[in-house]
C-alpha cells in the first residue's frame, strides 16, 4: 500500500514538474503564421510572416524593443505571404516572401521599401554579410545577390541544378555565408549547393545519402556546417559541404529551422513545438519541452542563455536558460539497499524518471569486483567471503545530475559439505588405480558420502575407489554427493585413461612388380591398435626410386635389375620394419632418331641429309620415307637431290623401326632461293634523225625471273654529250638531240639485290631533210590524243598523239579510282605526229584511262588491259 502511495504521489509531482519549461509564451498579438525572426546586437527584434491559405492576405511583420515580452505590428505595405527577415544592425533590415517580393528598411522597420525582385519565384532565406553585401534564395533553384544594400539585386545562374530523375529545378530553403566568397544553400531533392566565387558558380552534392528535403542551413567556419531537414534530420560537415554525417536527433518530426552560437552550441526546431540543443558538435541532442504544440518554423539566440522561436499562429516564445527548465532534476525510483544471500545470483535495475521526459544517462561507481554491469543492470554472486558492501548511482539529463549510494548486505546461510580430493585424475591402462574421497564442512558438521555412475572397473570399499582399466576402456567418471544433513552437494570426479603404447604392424605386401620405363608406385599401409599417428621412411631403395611420406616412386631404365628396399613405420615410440622385394620386367623399346629435325637446302645447289637411329636394345633398324619432296630421293643412309627454281618450304617424313616398333621423325625443310640476274633483250640499232625525239619503254626489255620490273633500277649513258638522255617514271627512255653521226648507248639494268646486266646499242643519227613547205604539211593544226591499239591489250599497246607546235606534253595512266597507275611521257617535244609504247605488265587487269596535258589543252582515252 505504501509503495502505491509513493507512486501515485511520483505522478502526481510529475505531471506538475512537465507543465514548468525553460521557454515562456510571449504575446505577438498577431494569430498570424510566423516564419522568420531576426535579432541584432542592439536588442530589436522582428518576425516575419502572413496569411498562406485565407483572404484577405496579409504580409505581416511584428517587432519588439523589450526582449520579445511584448511585440507590436510594423507596416510591411504588402499582402505577400514573408517567409525570412535578416537585420544587420538596428535599422538596416530586410525581408523576403512570396511572389519575389523583397522588402528593405533602414530606419528599423519605421517603413519598409519594396525592392520586388521577380515575381516568378518565392524566396525562403535572405542572409547578409555586411550592410551592402546580401543573397537570397528560393523556388526553380534561384539563388539572387545585392552589393548595393538590396536596391538592386543580380540572379545568380543555376541552370544546371536540375534534378536528374524529374529534370526540375530544386525549390531552395536556406543560404548562408561565413566570407565574400564562401556559401551554402540547401533545399528540396536533397540538394545542397556550394560557391566559392561569392554565388556566381555553385557546385551541386545531389546525393548525400538521405531521402529528406533540408530546409536550415549553416556554417560556423569554412569547414563546420550544419544542415536540419524533414524526418529529423540532422547532418553536419567538417570539409566544407564535401561529405556529411547523420546525427541522432531522437525524433521524425520534421524540422524547419535552426541556429548555432558556434560549432558545439546549437538549436533546432519543428512541428509539434519540438526543440532540441546540444551542447556538443551534435554528438548528443536532447530535446526542451516547450508546452506547446504548434509547428515552430524558426529560431535565434543572443547569446547561450536568451533566444526566441516563432511558429504557427502567431507563436512567439523566448527563453533566458538556452531552453532548459529551471528546476527540478530527475527523481531515483529504485531502492537505496538490497539484500542478497551467498551463493545465489541476484540482479538490481537502477531506475529514474525525469519530470519533463528527457532522456537519461546512468553510470556507476565504486561496484565491487564480484558485481557485473550490463546497461542499467547489476548482478553478481556473493561467496561465503564476501563483506556487506555498497555501490554508487549517476544519472544525468543533460542539465541535472543526481546520485544514490545502494548498500548491499550480504548473508551467509549453512555451507554446503565439500569434496578436497581432486576432480579429475589419470588411470593408466593395465594398471591398478586408487582414489581416497576428501571431505570438508565449513560448519564442521558430520558428511555423509554416495557414489554414482561408477564404472564398471571400479570398486567402492569405504571412502576408496579401487580397479583396473583394461586395454581400450576410455575416459570416465563418477558423481560423489555429500550431505551434511541440511544442504547435499554433487560432485562430477573425471578419470583420464591413459593407454599403454602397442607397436604398428605393416600391412602392405612384401613383393611386387616394376616394368622398364613404366612409372611405379608403391604405397605403404600400417595398422596401429592405439590409433596413433604413424610415420613412414624407407631405406636401402635403388636410386632409380625417391620416398615421399608413404610413398616410394620412380621409372625402372633400361637395364635395370630385381631389387629390394626396407619400410620403416614408427608410432613416435615403436617401430616396426619390412622388405620389400621388386621385380623388374624388361620391355622392347622404341628405336631413337639422333638426326635433325629441321635443315636448310639451297635453290639450284645439292642437299645431303644423313639420316640415322639407335635401338636400346640393339635390334638392327630398317628406314622407311612415307613424305619425300619430288627433288629428293634415298642412297644408303643419306636423302640426295636438288631444289629446283622456285621450290618452296617443304618438310619430309622418316619412319625408322626394329621390327616391332617404329619411331616417326619430320623433317622441315628450309629452301633458300638464289637471287637470278635480270637478263637484257630486244635491243637493236636506233635509227634517227637529229630533229627527232626518240623514246621507248625499257620494262618491254628485260627479264628477271626473280623481280617484278617495277623494282629494277635503269641507267642509260652515252660518249656524246650532245645526246641527251632522261629517263622518266623509271623505265621511259626518251633521247633529244641536235647532233648527227654514229655512237653507242650503254644499258645497264640492277635488280633490288645489286645484280645487273648490260648491253651496248648503236645509235645512229642523221641529218634532216625537212623542207619547210612539207613540213609544215606534216603539222597538225591542233593537239590530239589518238585511240591506243590494240585495244583490249596485254600487257603492251601503242599510243599516239599529235603537237601542233614545240611543247611540254605529258600523258599519264589512271585507274577507275582516279589513282595515277603510270606516267608514260612527260618532256619537252617538237611539233609533229609521235607514238609511244605503255608496257603495263606490273599493272592489275581492269579498265584504265590514258589522259593526255598539253599548254591548253587536256585529252583522255578509255582503255583496258587483260591478263
Amino acid at each position: 500500500m505504501k509503495r502505491v502511495a509513493f507512486i501515485f504521489l511520483l505522478f502526481i509531482l510529475a505531471s506538475s514538474l512537465y507543465s514548468q519549461s525553460g521557454w515562456i509564451k510571449c504575446t505577438s498579438n498577431t494569430s498570424e503564421f510566423l516564419t522568420g525572426v531576426s535579432c541584432n546586437e542592439s536588442g530589436g527584434l522582428w518576425a516575419v510572416g502572413g496569411t498562406r491559405d485565407e483572404i484577405p492576405y496579409v504580409g505581416k511583420i511584428i517587432h519588439s524593443t523589450n526582449s520579445g515580452q511584448s511585440w507590436y505590428s510594423q507596416t510591411s505595405g504588402t499582402t505577400k505571404y514573408l517567409r525570412d527577415v535578416f537585420f544587420y544592425d538596428a535599422n538596416k533590415g530586410w525581408a523576403v516572401g512570396y511572389d519575389g517580393i523583397i522588402l528593405k528598411t533602414t530606419n528599423g522597420g519605421s517603413s519598409w521599401q519594396n525592392c520586388q525582385h521577380d515575381s516568378s519565384y518565392t524566396f525562403f532565406s535572405v542572409y547578409f554579410l555586411n550592410e551592402s553585401v546580401g543573397w537570397a534564395c528560393g523556388t526553380e533553384a534561384s539563388i539572387i545577390k545585392t552589393t548595393d544594400g538590396g536596391a538592386t539585386w543580380q540572379i545568380m545562374n543555376t541552370d544546371a541544378i536540375r534534378s536528374p530523375a524529374t529534370g526540375r529545378k530544386p525549390k531552395l530553403r536556406s543560404i548562408h555565408f561565413t566570407n565574400s566568397k564562401s556559401g551554402w544553400a540547401v533545399g528540396h531533392d536533397r540538394w545542397v549547393l556550394k560557391t566559392g566565387d561569392g554565388g556566381k558558380t555553385w557546385n551541386a552534392i545531389y546525393s548525400i545519402n538521405s531521402d529528406e528535403d533540408l530546409r536550415y542551413v549553416q556554417f560556423l567556419s569554412s569547414s563546420v556546417g550544419y544542415a536540419i531537414g524533414e524526418r529529423g534530420i540532422i547532418l553536419k560537415s567538417t570539409d566544407g559541404g564535401y561529405s556529411w554525417a547523420h546525427q541522432k536527433s531522437g525524433t521524425s518530426s520534421d524540422l524547419w529551422g535552426g541556429f548555432f552560437l558556434d560549432a558545439n552550441t546549437g538549436w533546432a526546431v519543428g512541428d509539434n513545438g519540438i526543440v532540441l540543443r546540444t551542447t556538443d558538435g551534435g554528438n548528443k541532442w536532447v530535446q526542451q519541452p516547450t508546452g506547446t504544440n504548434r509547428d515552430i518554423q524558426s529560431i535565434v539566440f543572443a547569446d547561450e542563455n536568451v533566444g526566441w522561436l516563432v511558429g504557427d499562429e502567431g507563436l512567439v516564445m523566448r527563453t533566458t536558460t538556452g531552453g532548459a527548465p529551471e528546476s527540478d532534476p530527475p527523481v531515483f525510483t529504485c531502492v537505496d539497499e538490497i539484500t542478497v544471500e551467498e551463493g545465489v545470483l541476484f540482479s538490481y535495475t537502477a531506475t529514474a524518471v525525469d519530470p519533463y521526459g528527457y532522456p537519461l544517462t546512468y553510470s556507476f561507481s565504486n561496484v565491487p569486483s564480484w558485481i557485473q554491469i550490463s546497461g542499467v543492470t547489476l548482478s553478481g554472486t556473493a561467496t561465503k567471503a564476501t563483506q556487506d558492501t555498497s555501490f554508487t548511482i549517476h544519472v544525468e539529463n543533460g542539465y541535472y545530475s543526481i546520485e544514490q549510494k545502494v548498500t548491499v548486505i550480504v548473508q551467509h546461510p549453512n555451507s554446503a559439505p565439500r569434496l578436497t580430493s581432486p576432480t579429475s585424475v589419470k588411470a593408466t591402462e593395465d594398471v591398478p588405480f586408487a582414489y581416497v574421497i576428501q571431505t570438508e564442512d565449513a560448519d564442521g558438521d558430520a558428511v555423509s558420502v554416495t557414489v554414482e555412475s561408477l564404472p564398471s572397473w571400479l570398486s567402492l570399499q569405504n571412502l576408496t575407489l579401487t580397479g583396473t582399466p583394461r586395454e581400450g576402456d576410455s575416459d570416465t567418471g563418477f558423481k560423489v554427493i555429500l550431505s551434511d544433513g541440511e544442504d547435499t552437494e554433487d560432485t562430477w570426479v573425471n578419470i583420464n585413461v591413459i593407454p599403454v603404447n602397442d607397436p604398428p604392424e605393416i600391412i602392405s605386401p612384401k613383393s611386387c612388380l616394376a616394368v622398364e620405363g613404366v612409372p611405379f608406385l608403391y604405397t605403404a599401409r600400417a595398422h596401429d591398435v592405439d590409433s596413433d599417428v604413424l610415420s613412414f621412411a624407407f631405406s636401402g631403395f635403388p636410386s632409380w626410386l625417391s620416398a615421399s611420406d608413404s610413398s616410394i616412386t620412380g621409372t625402372p631404365a633400361e637395364g635395370d635389375v630385381d631389387t629390394l628396399f626396407t619400410v620403416i613405420v614408427s608410432d613416435g615410440e615403436l617401430t616396426d620394419t619390412l622388405q620389400v622385394s621388386i621385380h623388374v620386367q624388361t620391355i622392347n623399346d622404341l628405336p631413337v632418331w639422333t638426326s635433325s629435325n629441321a635443315v636448310i637446302a639451297i635453290e639450284d645447289e645439292p642437299f645431303s641429309y644423313h639420316f640415322q637411329a639407335y635401338d636400346p636394345e640393339g635390334e638392327p633398324i630398317t628406314y622407311t620415307f612415307p613424305v619425300l619432296p619430288s627433288w629428293l630421293s634415298p642412297a644408303d643412309t643419306v636423302l640426295i637431290g636438288t631444289p629446283l627454281e622456285g621450290a618452296t618450304d617443304t618438310s619430309m617424313v622418316l619412319i625408322a623401326s626394329d621390327g616391332l616398333l617404329c619411331d616417326t621423325l619430320k623433317v622441315d625443310i628450309q629452301v633458300i632461293p638464289i637471287n637470278d640476274f635480270p637478263v637484257l633483250k630486244n635491243f637493236h640499232t636506233i635509227e634517227i634523225s637529229n630533229i627527232e625525239i626518240y623514246a621507248a619503254n625499257l620494262d618491254t626489255c628485260v627479264e628477271d625471273p626473280d623481280d617484278a620490273l617495277k623494282d629494277l633500277t635503269w641507267s642509260v649513258s652515252c660518249p656524246i654529250p650532245e645526246v641527251s638522255i632522261t629517263l622518266q617514271n623509271r623505265a621511259l627512255f626518251v633521247i633529244s638531240l641536235d647532233w648527227t653521226g654514229e655512237t653507242q648507248l650503254t644499258f645497264v639494268v640492277t635488280d633490288t639485290h645489286g645484280a645487273s646486266d648490260s648491253v651496248r646499242v648503236n645509235l645512229n643519227v642523221s641529218e634532216s631533210s625537212d623542207v619547210t613547205s612539207e613540213s609544215n604539211s606534216q603539222i597538225p593544226t591542233r593537239f590530239e590524243l589518238g585511240q591506243n591499239y590494240p585495244n583490249p591489250f596485254n600487257p603492251t599497246t601503242t599510243i599516239s598523239y599529235a603537237i601542233p607546235f614545240d611543247a611540254r606534253v605529258e600523258i599519264e595512266a589512271y585507274n577507275t579510282k582516279g589513282e595515277r597507275v603510270d606516267i608514260l611521257l612527260s618532256c619537252q617535244l617538237k611539233a609533229g605526229y609521235h607514238e609511244l609504247q605503255w608496257n603495263a605488265e606490273w599493272v592489275a587487269a581492269g579498265i584504265y584511262f590514258i589522259t593526255m596535258r598539253g599548254p591548253d589543252f587536256i585529252q583522255t582515252r578509255k582503255c583496258v588491259l587483260i591478263k
